[in-house]
């Protein structure tokens, strides 16, 4: 990886950390790890997210040495977590007219968050 591929990821990574921290989560969680790798994925390849058992949870689970089901469990415990304990305004201000009152599926999740990211390089 050159320096330019790696001060990009860098700075991705930052932003992605930076939007949980103010949705309310921390790293005190698998799941904002977790979070943190699965968005870089669908923002490298937006497909991965088509078969999300297949895509993201394998890689997951691959990169961090845990299993597919732990990697979901986790991504679905921050998501609640964000979704019950966040500033309203806050959800709204990062999920746009796309923000449902009930959370979201992991992948519908994943990929309002790998949106926003898009949108605020």
């Amino acid at each position: 990886m050159n320096t330019e591929s790696a001060t990009k990821m860098k700075n991705t990574d930052y932003l992605i950390e930076t939007t949980l921290r103010l949705l309310g989560l921390n790293n005190s969680y698998k799941g904002f790890h977790y979070l943190i790798y699965a968005i870089r994925l669908v923002l490298e390849d937006p497909s991965v997210l088509t078969y999300i058992c297949k895509g993201p949870y394998v890689e997951i689970a691959i990169h961090f040495d845990t299993t597919i089901a732990s990697a979901e469990r986790n991504i679905r415990t921050a998501k609640e977590l964000i979704w019950n304990n966040a500033n309203k305004d806050t959800l709204e201000s990062v999920f746009g007219s796309q923000y449902p009152l009930k959370a979201p599926h992991n992948a519908l999740f994943i990929d309002m968050l790998s949106h926003y990211i898009k949108s605020i390089q």
